[in-house]
């Protein structure tokens, strides 16, 4: 199991906990296409991970591999193959998503 310890910002979320990791924002949100967005995930231990982003069907259009440290991690998506509409990103491991608009 996790190691319970004692942590300021630690979302009680057992969820949360059992993966690890929360995700914490998308910024700029909306984005233009052709651009970049910032995707901001704090994760509790380190962790081999995938960036997934989905359109509003569920289709997976883009995957980044990553590895986060413990703490906050910083991942730079490009936005250059997506067309407008509303998207999905989803770090695996996660049942949570964020949404993001592109213009």
């Amino acid at each position: 199991g996790l190691l319970r310890v004692a942590h300021p910002d630690f979302q009680d979320d057992p969820i949360e906990q059992e993966a690890g990791m929360e995700l914490m924002q998308l910024m700029p949100n909306p984005v233009a296409m052709n651009g970049l967005v910032q995707l901001e995930v704090r994760t509790f231990r380190a962790a081999q991970t995938n960036v997934q982003v989905m359109n509003s069907l569920g289709q997976v259009v883009h995957t980044q591999n990553n590895f986060f440290e413990e703490g906050v991690n910083r991942v730079t998506l490009s936005t250059r193959e997506l067309t407008t509409g509303v998207y999905f990103i989803q770090v695996s491991g996660q049942e949570t998503t964020l949404r993001l608009v592109v213009n």
